[in-house]
């Protein structure tokens, strides 16, 4: 028995039910947000001290970066913006955000496998709409715009201590299989 459909609008894409068979009512979709409120994409332990520990030698280390908080389906950090983060003009420079970005990224696309998989950097982009000041600091947030068996893409937004965007970038991962 086919679904009843509501509007002539609603046509048959030929791929499956009409789309009218697709829409819940905001009641339902609220029983559903509530039932899965706790899930999470991360499929390892996402504390912000053991990710901080893991990278305090390396790059993301020395450039200061704090992982403030890992919710249900991102990430968020800070970054000072001082002597190592800023060009000749005393403005943060663009590889220091590229570098935030993709530590977030990386970290986050990690924490969706299973032990038996990895993430690997396939490219990264990112667009500088703001100019950050030496002495402030910027605020990340990471989510994934896809999360696919084989790639995933993230995006990170980082914004100035007064709330505008400064930069946006994305950054696609490839999946593969652990050789270790």
């Amino acid at each position: 028995m086919q679904p009843h459909i509501r509007s002539k609008a609603c046509k048959n894409t030929g791929f499956g039910p009409p789309l009218a068979a697709w829409r819940i009512s905001r009641q339902h979709a609220r029983a559903i947000a509530l039932r899965f409120h706790d899930m999470t994409i991360w499929q390892r332990p996402a504390e912000p001290a053991v990710i901080e520990a893991r990278f305090k030698d390396s790059l993301p280390g020395l450039f200061g970066i704090r992982i403030l908080e890992v919710g249900p389906d991102f990430i968020r950090a800070e970054m000072p913006v001082d002597h190592r983060h800023v060009q000749p003009f005393g403005i943060l420079h663009g590889g220091a955000s590229v570098v935030l970005a993709e530590t977030l990224g990386s970290i986050a696309s990690s924490l969706t496998l299973p032990q038996t998989q990895r993430a690997v950097g396939l490219e990264i982009n990112a667009n500088h709409v703001a100019a950050v000041q030496h002495g402030q600091a910027v605020k990340a947030l990471c989510r994934p715009l896809h999360l696919g068996r084989t790639t995933q893409v993230w995006q990170t937004e980082i914004h100035r201590a007064d709330g505008r965007l400064a930069c946006v970038s994305r950054l696609t991962t490839a999946v593969i299989e652990r050789r270790d």
